[in-house]
């Protein structure tokens, strides 16, 4: 198993939290609970347990596709440890494109939908001067802050029948400040050329597209608790959903490690989730030097995902506590002193 520092449009949420978006990072744990500092100078975890992965980060997450994401705990200390994983989530969405008059305004909560005016670089540019090059078209009236391009093709050439055919494309000006700066807006508009042989174009019908803004969801599984059947899609997303469930679904899988984990019941050498407190326990001592089965496998945006996952951004924050082997430490750290997943624990404590 292997560790990546690498950071791709990721947060370290705290020093006990593994931050993901599409890229990783690790933070040392430190424990700061009662029962753990009893134990500082002699027994203590801090510092020593953290989580280790195994994750290439994609910088263009597809539907359909299944990135692997292995997430589990290593003890790095002196002595055995009961550890439990939870996971915080922050999804942020740019809500469905639609046209209008106005152009994108960067001081906005807008968000421009995006083009590259590159694949047009050979064709030539129009303004209100006569353009030589291309049978001295030029642009009659044209608002501010947009470029327009146009191409010909010409059949029959020197023939009574001779045409010429032309093809125009038009966005906006290269953003000048903001998240976009630099970028292009698309644009769209209906072309006209004079059929006088002037070469005038007339453009109308100009419409900018951008969004209205950005969706944020989190969810902070210690608090919203799922249970344990909806522990398999991104709970930011179900809130996402819920809200506009015309544009979101549930399309973010979290893949467990089938042969790891159990939540039937408490099994030795098994991860547990706990639906009381939306945490995973691992059925075991950690001893020094143990690196615990992965929890995680991988995540997969499902194939079904539409346009309105377009610019998805993603952050799954792994949390980690990590204490000693005691009855009192799963009473008084975790609040844990009764039922199942306390007889299976409490039998490993000294």
């Amino acid at each position: 198993m292997t560790s990546s520092k690498k950071k791709t449009r990721l947060i370290i949420a705290s020093v006990v939290s593994l931050v993901v978006i599409v890229a990783i990072a690790f933070a040392w744990f430190t424990a700061t609970d009662e029962v753990t500092n009893r134990f500082r100078t002699a027994d203590t975890p801090d510092g020593n347990v953290e989580i280790v992965e195994v994750f290439d980060p994609p910088d263009d997450w597809k539907p359909g596709q299944k990135i692997i994401k292995q997430i589990g705990v290593v003890n790095l200390g002196e002595a055995p440890v009961l550890v439990r994983l939870t996971f915080e989530e922050m999804l942020k969405l740019i809500r469905p494109y639609t046209a209008s008059g106005s152009a994108y305004n960067p001081a906005s909560s807008a968000v421009p939908k995006l083009t590259n005016p590159t694949a047009y670089s050979s064709w030539f540019t129009l303004t209100g001067t006569p353009n030589a090059a291309i049978n001295n078209l030029y642009i009659d009236s044209l608002p501010a802050g947009l470029q327009v391009k146009a191409t010909a093709v010409t059949s029959g050439a020197g023939t009574p029948a001779e045409k010429t055919a032309y093809s125009f494309a038009i966005f906006g000006s290269p953003i000048a400040s903001g998240d976009y700066a630099g970028r292009n807006q698309k644009v769209t508009a209906d072309f006209a050329v004079a059929t006088d042989g002037s070469g005038k174009v007339t453009v109308s019908n100009i419409q900018y597209y951008a969004s209205t803004g950005k969706d944020s969801y989190a969810a902070v599984w210690a608090t919203v608790r799922p249970t344990v059947a909806n522990i398999n899609t991104s709970r930011a997303e179900a809130a996402a959903a819920l809200a506009q469930p015309t544009w979101y679904g549930n399309y973010i899988e979290l893949n467990y490690t089938s042969a790891s984990i159990d939540n039937t019941t408490p099994t030795s050498g098994k991860w547990y989730y706990n639906p009381a407190d939306g945490y995973f326990y691992y059925i075991g001592l950690l001893n020094p030097g143990m690196i615990s089965p992965n929890l995680l496998e991988s995540l997969t945006l499902n194939s079904l995902a539409g346009n309105t996952y377009a610019n998805l951004e993603f952050d799954l924050v792994v949390k980690m506590n990590a204490i000693q082997n005691t009855a009192d430490a799963l009473s008084g750290a975790w609040g844990i002193s009764s039922g199942p997943l306390y007889n299976a624990l409490s039998a490993l404590c000294e």
